[in-house]
């Protein structure tokens, strides 16, 4: 039985890489095979008591003991109600545990991350309704400042705002740090958005060159096409809870009574500006100063983007223009390149719009709202890309097309509805043919078949 138990350990410990077994107590290793065999099969039950002989004696001994401990103590959690605050709180301990015993300075293979630690805490306590809204504040905000890279989790960085702005409602923190908080967050899913473009943008360009992606493809695309929704999600929703704080009411005298004091501070001067840019702020005189200053300080992408705003609000179109352009050049990021070319795209209609579109989807092929402007583009031009009713209306299936690859189903489906009808199909004899469209779009469609 024992040569029978040993050579079933062997086998586990081969799954999850043998270098992470530590020679230890007989028994923990005979129990880890054991508990191992049963959480595989989601026998949780029976996979507890093995689990926690190895866990108490020997933490050590295989990071298994924390994966499949989490899934255990979660069962344990949803299934014994009497003894939930307790597996509540042994779950916390095995986070700590976790950090203590596969850290990065523990010297293991497997590497579980402070701020993983602090996600999964944060997670759980939220859930649970445990810790003060200055504890979860205080984790949150010193994962941030130690281990940023491994911080990864919208959810955490959600519950980290929202614990800031109610902090700040009970009169512990002050407006600014509200608005720090808010920068900080919002400049870290932007990482996290881009980090995920790089992964998403072959792919998509893949797709876009007519070949045909892999199962395995289709999947990572799938799933990063979700994130990336989440992403976007919890942006909005940094915004819906910020609410009024950030109008320009509260916004303008705040800045200005701190404009002296950080007049030479570049990182101050540009967060300013990006926020009263957001929130449209640019008619006041401060946010003039503000770009002024910043750009006298070192001209930059950032500072010329500011300027093509000011040019664009004092009604000078090609000055914004020129302003957006020079921005472009100067920033090294593809990502913000993008966002600036849809600005541009923004001021023109029709081909221009789009040529600025599609130039943005040169930088970030995932740039979804570019694909929303050429859909607007070409159904703005449906009735001067067209000899006859058919072929203007045809021209709605291309921005319908267009709107679907942006992601945004519900303006695809509003185009359709001005597309050709199945009667008018009929009537044409166009059915499954491939029809030319004309003027700046140039470009064809295949009409349904009936």
């Amino acid at each position: 039985m024992m040569r029978k138990k040993l050579a079933l350990f062997v086998a586990v410990a081969g799954m999850f890489g043998v270098t992470e077994v530590a020679a230890q107590n007989p028994e923990c290793n005979t129990n880890l095979s054991l508990y191992v065999q049963d959480a595989k099969v989601k026998n949780y039950d029976a996979a507890y008591e093995p689990w926690k002989m190895v866990y108490e004696n020997c933490p050590d001994l295989h990071y298994a003991n924390f994966v499949y401990g989490e899934r255990i103590l979660e069962h344990k959690m949803e299934s014994d109600a009497a003894n939930k605050d307790q597996y509540v709180q042994d779950l916390l301990g095995l986070y700590d545990g976790y950090y203590k015993y596969f850290g990065p300075e523990a010297g293991k293979k497997k590497k579980y991350y402070y701020s993983e630690m602090v996600s999964d805490k944060v997670k759980l306590m939220n859930s649970e309704g445990l810790g003060t809204d200055q504890e979860i504040y205080d984790m949150v905000h010193e994962a941030l400042q130690k281990d940023k890279d491994n911080l990864t989790s919208e959810l955490v960085l959600y519950i980290y705002f929202k614990k800031t702005v109610d902090l700040y409602k009970a009169e512990q923190l002050d407006l600014q740090v509200v608005f720090d908080t808010y920068d900080d967050v919002s400049e870290r899913i932007e990482e996290l958005r881009n980090d995920l473009a790089k992964t998403m943008n072959p792919l998509v360009e893949k797709q876009e060159a007519g070949t045909e992606l892999t199962a395995k493809e289709a999947k990572t695309l799938s799933r990063s096409e979700k994130i990336m929704s989440n992403y976007n999600d919890i942006s909005g929703s940094l915004d819906s809870y910020l609410g009024q704080l950030a109008d320009c009411d509260n916004l303008i005298p705040l800045y200005e009574k701190n404009f002296e004091a950080n007049k030479s501070d570049e990182e101050w001067l540009n967060r300013a500006a990006s926020r009263m840019t957001e929130k449209e702020c640019t008619d006041s005189e401060l946010y003039v100063k503000i770009v002024e200053q910043l750009h006298s300080l070192h001209p930059s992408a950032s500072s010329a983007r500011f300027l093509g705003v000011i040019a664009y609000k004092k009604g000078d179109k090609q000055g914004a223009i020129k302003w957006f352009k020079e921005s472009i050049e100067l920033e090294g990021d593809k990502f913000k390149k993008s966002k600036t070319a849809l600005q541009i795209a923004g001021l023109y209609s029709g081909s221009a719009s789009a040529n600025w579109a599609r130039e943005a989807l040169k930088y970030n092929p995932s740039n979804n709202k570019a694909w929303s402007i050429i859909a607007h583009a070409y159904a703005d031009s449906a009735n001067s890309c067209g000899s006859t009713t058919f072929e203007k209306k045809a021209v709605y299936w291309l921005a319908a097309e267009a709107a679907r690859k942006g992601g945004d189903t519900k303006l695809a489906n509003t185009y359709e509805k001005y597309a050709p009808t199945k009667t008018e199909i009929f009537d044409a004899n166009m059915s499954g043919k491939t029809l030319k469209i004309g003027c700046w779009i140039n470009r064809s469609v295949k009409v349904p078949s009936l």
